[in-house]
């Protein structure tokens, strides 16, 4: 069995939970980077999946779990889709011997609509929101993914669609969203929320892997939050809600000058739906151990105070830039109007 991106959150706590099983024999990791943790059980390869030699490592490999990737949106979207995309088809042409493929995607591949039904199936079409590139790529993985099985009908493939991942070590956009890295609101949108504890998805990944599950599904908790729920779970934030084309002037001025990791294409999604239902997992023999408020807490115990609040004044900032320009975008057309009229 090999995994991909074996140094990553998600990657590690799944090594650890392989290894200690007397069912697997082997586990082979790569990763760009060092793992933290070092088993002896585990064969460890420093690689990158875009630039080397994965035919050695992954032809003999009977199991690969495709978890390499770059979660969080970065400016450079090209880079981005070099890792992502180029990446994901780099690991399945050196996956010569593997007679199943797992792979991790967003929830947010079925993007924010205000139609979306509450909650989201597997039997929703995906349709991401432009702008927002995990999602895209989210979405364009999978569907190499199914091109690609549809090519080796031998391979069974199995995707995950999890919710956003929290939980400690959890140092990902959906923990700056919902945990204080700013908690972001728009003014008069109350989306339901979801988390998902990071241990819950390492335990459905585990479940697919040792098993002969195959298909899509929903990796989430049972239910969801509503905002307000949410929002009194965190606390009070330095950011009020912002109309919804203020807090996108904002979040394009800090993400573009570099100030803020948090991109305009995220807006939709603090606006519109788009929990998922987690009942084809369930009926499969999974079960999430924590719920929405558990991995919440668990993932603000974990967070630096300073952290937590360095970014919200750096979009409290931008938010002001962004009144302030529309202000003064307002008193000009206004002069201008009443010069016209004299």
């Amino acid at each position: 069995m090999a995994i991909s991106g074996a140094a990553g959150l998600v990657g590690e706590r799944l090594v650890s939970a392989l290894v200690a099983r007397d069912d697997v024999e082997r586990v082979v990791g790569l990763d760009i980077k060092e793992p933290a943790r070092r088993f002896s059980a585990l064969e460890f390869h420093r690689v990158d999946v875009v630039s080397s030699d994965l035919k050695p490592i992954l032809e003999d490999v009977d199991v690969v779990v495709h978890l390499a990737a770059l979660v969080d949106p970065i400016p450079d979207e090209a880079l981005m889709a070099r890792v992502n995309v180029e990446g994901t088809r780099r690991v399945l042409e050196a996956a010569t011997g593997a007679r199943k493929v797992v792979h991790v995607s967003p929830s947010s591949v079925y993007g924010a609509w205000p139609n979306n039904p509450t909650p989201l199936t597997e039997d929703a079409p995906l349709r991401p929101n432009p702008g927002f590139s995990p999602a895209i790529q989210g979405a364009e993985v999978e569907r190499i993914i199914r091109e690609w099985a549809d090519d080796h009908p031998q391979v069974a493939v199995a995707t995950l669609r999890a919710a956003p991942v929290v939980g400690p070590g959890a140092e990902r956009l959906p923990s700056r969203l919902l945990l204080g890295h700013p908690p972001l609101r728009v003014r008069g949108a109350a989306p339901p929320v979801q988390a998902l504890h990071v241990d819950d998805l390492v335990r459905a990944l585990v479940l697919v892997v040792t098993t002969d599950l195959v298909g899509t599904h929903n990796v989430a908790p049972d239910g969801w939050l509503t905002a307000d729920d949410a929002a009194a779970l965190v606390g009070r934030t330095v950011v009020p809600p912002l109309p919804a084309e203020v807090l996108e002037r904002a979040l394009g001025r800090t993400w573009t000058s570099g100030v803020g990791d948090i991109p305009p294409g995220v807006v939709p999604y603090l606006v519109h739906p788009w929990v998922v239902a987690n009942d084809r997992l369930r009926a499969a023999g999974w079960a999430p151990e924590h719920t929405n408020e558990e991995a919440i807490v668990e993932g603000l115990d974990a967070l630096e105070p300073s952290e937590r609040s360095k970014l919200a004044w750096a979009l409290a900032i931008g938010g002001s830039l962004a009144v302030a320009s529309g202000a003064a975008a307002g008193w000009l057309l206004r002069r201008r109007a009443h010069r016209g009229r004299r």
